[in-house]
């Protein structure tokens, strides 16, 4: 039986976001690689490296 952590882990959540010009054109760069599925792939590998940095860098207590 699956723990209820795992499950929630591997469940996909759909959001919306906006982003400035620039940073849109970055994420066109970044895709244009070909590392990357679609953008959705990009951010949630942004998101994951952005959450691990946070905690082995100390950036919790930082704003914005």
């Amino acid at each position: 039986m699956r723990s209820e952590k795992t499950l929630a882990s591997k469940m996909k959540y759909k959001l919306s976001v906006s982003l400035d010009g620039e940073l849109t054109q970055e994420l066109a760069k970044a895709l244009s690689n070909g590392k990357f599925r679609n953008r959705s792939h990009l951010v949630e590998y942004a998101v994951k490296r952005l959450t691990e940095a946070k905690f082995s860098d100390g950036l919790e207590d930082q704003d914005g």
